[in-house]
């Protein structure tokens, strides 16, 4: 299988079960109080995935990594759209804006912590 494949089923599966525990921890554990519009996040981090997908998917063509300032641009603007996603979520449904901000924050660390480690490797292979 190659490695762009191997990126998105471990992306997926990894937003799979964050959204289940999401739901589970919403649900069961609080108090009912489940934010309407939570289905965004998730999408969200897997259309940044695809971006990933990309990403690995040319390096893994051209054997070579993208330049520096290539890998920093695509890392602004994902922040930039970080925040456009967390703000146009905070104003769909003011009544849960700690219980949004909170999962978006918890999705954007867990995908930044396997983003990050996805990047390593492939710069391991490329050295």
């Amino acid at each position: 299988m190659a490695l762009k494949y191997k990126v998105l089923l471990k992306l997926v599966l990894i937003l799979t079960a964050l959204m289940l525990s999401a739901h589970y921890v919403f649900t069961a554990l609080g108090d009912g109080r489940y934010p309407q519009y939570l289905f965004i996040i998730p999408l969200y981090f897997l259309l940044e995935g695809f971006v990933l997908f990309a990403l690995v998917g040319e390096s893994e063509k051209k054997k070579e990594l993208p330049s520096p300032m290539k890998q920093i641009l695509i890392k602004g603007i994902k922040m930039i759209s970080c925040i456009i996603v967390l703000i146009i979520g905070i104003l769909l449904d003011r009544a849960r804006v700690v219980e949004f901000s909170l999962t978006f924050a918890l999705f954007y660390v867990i995908y930044l912590i396997f983003e990050t480690r996805e990047m390593m490797k492939l710069n391991i292979k490329q050295l």
